[in-house]
């Protein structure tokens, strides 16, 4: 769980990366059947070194696992928690 934001020269820097979880190309990592989309439940905000990771170990890393990860990101954000 790396920080999503630091401070950089007294300003906030957000460092987070918005990810697919399904790829919205079909040579893209998760690409399902009907393929990704740019909607809120098909994206999560990742550290650029985790959006490396889960895109190139899709094994690992399936939409299957991402979507209740993503949900627990939508509830705290929504929620007023913070990651």
């Amino acid at each position: 769980m790396s920080p999503l934001h630091v401070v950089c020269d007294g300003h906030p820097r957000f460092l987070g990366e918005v990810a697919h979880i399904q790829s919205l190309s079909p040579f893209g990592p998760r690409f399902g059947p009907v393929g990704g989309r740019d909607v809120v439940e098909n994206l999560i905000v990742l550290c650029p070194s985790c959006h490396r990771l889960i895109d190139s170990d899709v094994a690992s890393y399936s939409v299957e696992r991402l979507v209740p990860w993503q949900r627990v990101q939508s509830a705290a954000l929504v929620g007023g928690g913070h990651e």
